[in-house]
């Protein structure tokens, strides 16, 4: 119980840190929430692959881990809030035309 009681208060400091170097101060609590959760996984994922057993750790690479923790999270976010966009409006714009809009900007230029 008190290990549940530890991993949930480390998860608890950990979305605050990514929201934290984020700059997140209002909303998207839920996804940090799952940001960190996956970023544990990525870090459990590379430390595994490195080390082999992870019970094999030495105590003092906990702060490692939780680093790899963080920076995992934070791309997380960072790729969710670059693929999702929110706010913003996808608007059709019609087929894209480089010489039109080369023409346009060399006759704002020359004006």
């Amino acid at each position: 119980m008190l290990e549940l009681l530890a991993s949930l208060l480390i998860l608890i400091l950990a979305v605050a840190l990514v929201r934290r170097l984020l700059g997140i101060e209002r909303g998207r609590w839920g996804l940090t929430l799952l940001a960190v959760v996956v970023g544990e996984a990525c870090a459990a994922l590379v430390l595994r692959i490195a080390v082999g057993n992870l019970r094999d750790l030495p105590p003092r690479a906990a702060f490692g881990a939780y680093a790899l923790v963080t920076v995992f999270a934070m791309f997380g976010v960072v790729v969710v809030e670059l693929i999702a966009r929110p706010g913003a409006r996808w608007r059709l714009r019609g087929i894209p035309r480089p010489i039109q809009g080369t023409r346009r900007l060399s006759e704002r230029a020359v004006r």
